[in-house]
């Protein structure tokens, strides 16, 4: 089989350019897909050549259709499509005399210090599009970014979603992951029962293989010969990732780094920057004792004793809370209370101490009492803390569990783990 690739440019403006202000083809290849009724069987690959030709050996006769991908000097990447009728479709075609014809939109823009001209990408009108990862597999955006219980051997799916989009004909995502304790197992566009967000209005969207460098990972796809009627717009599920644990670990993310979304207008790069964070099984069941953490900072006790995915050199806040119903039924009329909290002072330091947050009041305000604020006692890997009525009385003093502080910390250098101890 025989033909070539032939390159149009226009401006933004829709006029066609030619001479030095066109863009030309930096590197493209034709890939050949066999006809199976609703599916297509890649047959062959085949390089351009400089002057657009490209050639395959050794094809059969048969119902095959030709689809070219380009990389231009200006840096657009481009699908195009074997239409010979001109209606948008992908036509089956003959073994010579192959022409698919692309189209490059670029901008022109001046060197401030120069004033050279030189070519650009044109932005596609989706800097406001969202991405998201999610670890719900239900149908539907849940925007689920953590997962907990996560067992050794258990595979993990994680969903690609866009919203916001707008006229997308064609997109790549970069991810990186902790590839010491992930497996990569596959890449998707299909799910059944759902529509892959390319394929919304009509449009022929091929994606093809991933492109794998431990611990990146590129993954994507486009609308073949896209048209308005054809290209995508609004909220939609782009792609699943499934990745498999493959040790014991304390934590691990599937970080979404960079996506590339291309419209029929030009390209956006987005640079999201969310994680999916996987967490193992920590205990198989925890019991609130009469003093406990919470590492969630809203008001209230979430119960939420242990907290993943710290860094190095990061603050981490844990709210404090007394449990009277621990300590018997029968206790009432709570007038004062000490704390101290041990820590390993090589892997945190300890920044402050506060009686109360914005969200919460103290648990002995609670009557109405006076309660003045009194400093912690700190030592190089210890912070006790307290507080008291003023004449207390069975009004003033609180029969009710509730917040006794919140300790905020910083994490060193050396961090990797660490458990807090309530010694008193």
């Amino acid at each position: 089989m025989q033909g070539r690739v032939v390159l149009e440019t226009r401006s933004d403006s829709g006029a066609v350019l030619s001479g030095d202000e066109a863009d030309i083809i930096d590197e493209a290849r034709v890939f050949l897909f066999e006809d199976e009724g609703d599916e297509l069987a890649l047959v062959g690959v085949a390089e351009v050549q400089d002057d657009g030709s490209f050639s395959m050996d050794e094809v059969l006769s048969g119902s095959y259709q030709v689809f070219a991908e380009l990389e231009t000097a200006s840096g657009l990447e481009l699908k195009a499509i074997y239409d010979s009728n001109g209606d948008g479709l992908a036509d089956i075609v003959l073994l010579t005399g192959v022409d698919i014809f692309a189209t490059a939109i670029v901008s022109t823009e001046a060197d401030t210090t120069t004033g050279i001209s030189f070519k650009t990408v044109p932005t596609g009108g989706n800097v406001s599009a969202v991405l998201s990862l999610d670890l719900d597999t239900a149908d539907g955006n849940q925007s689920k970014t953590t997962l907990s219980n996560v067992e050794v051997g258990q595979q993990v799916a994680v969903d690609l979603y866009v919203a916001g989009a707008v006229d997308i004909n064609g997109y790549a995502a970069k991810l990186r992951y902790d590839a010491d304790i992930l497996d990569f197992v596959s890449a998707s566009d299909v799910v059944e029962g759902r529509t892959n967000f390319l394929r919304t209005q009509g449009g022929l969207a091929l994606y093809l293989s991933p492109l794998l460098r431990e611990p990146e990972l590129e993954f994507g796809g486009a609308i073949l010969g896209a048209t308005a009627e054809t290209a995508a717009d609004g909220d939609g599920f782009l792609a699943r990732f499934v990745f498999e644990v493959r040790q014991e670990f304390e934590g691990a993310q599937v970080f979404l780094e960079s996506a590339k979304l291309n419209s029929i207008t030009g390209q956006d790069v987005l640079e999201p920057a969310i994680a999916a964070k996987l967490a193992p099984p920590v205990f198989t069941e925890q019991t609130k004792g009469v003093v406990s953490f919470d590492f969630n900072p809203a008001a209230g006790d979430q119960e939420l004793f242990h907290k993943g995915f710290v860094s190095a050199d990061s603050v981490v806040d844990v709210d404090v809370y007394l449990n009277l119903d621990k300590i018997g039924n029968e206790f009432t009329d709570l007038s004062n209370y000490s704390v101290t909290v041990e820590f390993d002072a090589e892997q945190m330091t300890f920044i402050s101490y506060a009686a109360e947050t914005s969200e919460e009041t103290n648990v002995l305000t609670a009557g109405g009492g006076i309660v003045p604020a009194l400093p912690a006692i700190t030592s190089a890997n210890s912070i006790t803390f307290g507080s008291a009525i003023l004449g207390p009385t069975a009004a003033t003093a609180p029969d009710s569990s509730g917040l006794v502080g919140r300790l905020t910390f910083a994490t060193t250098s050396t961090f990797s783990e660490v458990d807090l101890l309530i010694i008193n």
